[in-house]
């Protein structure tokens, strides 16, 4: 069984360059915190209040980090660094709009610090708001060309510790543009600068060319090119055999090739190098669970798509999976359960642009289901009715329930969700049959 597999853009967000500069923003702050956390917290006699939060990140006791920071920020609102300190930590909790609105108050207010800049234009971005996130690096862009022309020299991270030139943050600044657009579905303009990234000798100073590699590789699969991503997604594996963004995508071209032994190891390669980055791993091991369900395993797919959920706040693929998992399983209201949940956490529909169908006959189960969300009885009832006639058994009998041509104690009626969710009820989400791409 299977509809789709999820795909991960992670462009300037993850490492794939050897030297610790091109180590960026939510995810490079993130790893290279924790990973250099306990020698720098070692060597220092008395621990300060960067210190301490960086242990915090370290141990992911992000609440209690926050909790601190935004204490020192009201006791001392003028100094900037723990205004971005606490944006990167949201950031890295994945409380995305919680950074936005601390990042956006401050440069409302007159602050045009660029690394406040810069994590308000990440968090719209990771927050899959594209519109806002499109104009936000735009703007980001622009100041950080006034200071490269006007030499100014350095730009300091107060969590990492170390400073970056303004033409490297630009170059990072161009990728996630890209993949912003990319996001947009303005594959045309994230081309242009992909390859400009990779052509022009500059950005090449400034930024690894794997990070254009990547992108076109990503545009290459929404193109139906895989044999171009895949040669693309090879090369950056060959400098990188641990990068989990093209770890995850090569499964899904394999995937998509119904090769799902391969699919599998590339899917549970990409889990096990992912670390912690939280939504990475998130989508790698929802794609195994995928692959679970394709092959009818049904309850190793059920228990990977919940630890998939429970990993990150911010991935809505695993909820989309588990909807057509109990769906087919003909358990309907915990289908449409987190199916409404999946889709109030992908309000902007990023996280189905950026997943892949095993099968046509299985995108239209997952549409069929999307469409009774949506209330869209007519759209829902012709893509069940067509259905009816699927080379899969399993699809075959799900519209026959969902068409009511079975004898059913609770028939199935088309009705729009739209009851309120509590916030714990709020999980992380993939679609059953679908595999997810790493974009971020």
């Amino acid at each position: 069984h299977g509809s789709k597999a999820h795909g991960e853009q992670e462009s300037a967000l993850e490492e794939l360059n050897d030297s610790g500069d091109d180590q960026v923003l939510n995810r490079a702050v993130f790893s290279q915190v924790q990973e250099t956390l306990q020698n720098e917290i070692a060597s220092k006699p008395e621990c300060d209040l960067m210190c301490t939060v960086k242990r915090w990140v370290g141990e992911e006791r992000y609440a209690e980090a926050r909790e601190v920071l935004e204490t020192e920020v009201e006791e001392s609102p003028l100094k900037i660094e723990n205004v971005v300190a606490l944006t990167s930590v949201n950031i890295m909790d994945e409380e995305y709009s919680k950074a936005y609105e601390w990042a956006q108050t401050y440069i409302d207010e007159g602050f045009s610090n660029i690394r406040l800049m810069e994590n308000r234009a990440v968090a719209s971005m990771l927050g899959h708001d594209v519109e806002t996130a499109f104009e936000d690096f735009r703007v980001l862009i622009a100041k950080l060309q006034s200071m490269i022309q006007k030499s100014e020299t350095s730009i300091c991270d107060p969590l990492q510790n170390y400073c970056t030139s303004p033409e490297r943050h630009e170059a990072r600044a161009w990728v996630n543009l890209a993949t912003v657009q990319y996001d947009r579905g303005q594959l045309d303009e994230a081309e242009k600068i992909a390859k400009n990234l990779l052509e022009d000798k500059d950005m090449r100073t400034r930024v690894s060319p794997t990070h254009g590699e990547f992108l076109l590789a990503l545009i290459a699969g929404k193109r139906n090119k895989d044999h171009e991503a895949k040669e693309r997604y090879a090369r950056i594996l060959e400098r990188h055999p641990t990068a989990p963004g093209a770890l995850n995508n090569m499964g899904g071209i394999y995937y998509r090739a119904h090769d799902l032994v391969k699919a599998r190891a590339y899917f549970e390669s990409a889990y096990v190098n992912g670390r912690m980055w939280r939504r990475g791993s998130a989508i790698a091991w929802s794609n195994v669970g995928e692959v679970d369900f394709i092959e009818g395993d049904y309850e190793a797919a059920e228990d990977k798509l919940k630890e998939a959920a429970g990993m990150s706040k911010a991935f809505a693929g695993a909820d989309f999976s588990l909807g057509c998992l109990y769906d087919v399983m003909g358990k309907h209201e915990l289908s449409k359960r987190h199916i409404a949940l999946a889709m109030k956490n992908d309000q902007n529909g990023v996280t189905r642009w950026n997943s892949y169908h095993y099968t046509t006959e299985w995108e239209a189960h997952f549409n069929a289901l999307i469409a009774e969300h949506d209330g869209n009885e007519q759209e829902a009832k012709a893509l069940w009715t067509g259905l009816l006639n699927a080379d899969e058994e399993r699809l075959q009998a799900s519209a026959r329930r969902h068409l009511n041509l079975d004898e059913l104690d609770n028939p199935i009626t088309f009705e729009p969700m739209g009851w309120e969710l509590g916030e714990h009820n709020i999980l992380p989400s993939s679609d059953v049959g679908m595999q997810w791409n790493h974009l971020d």
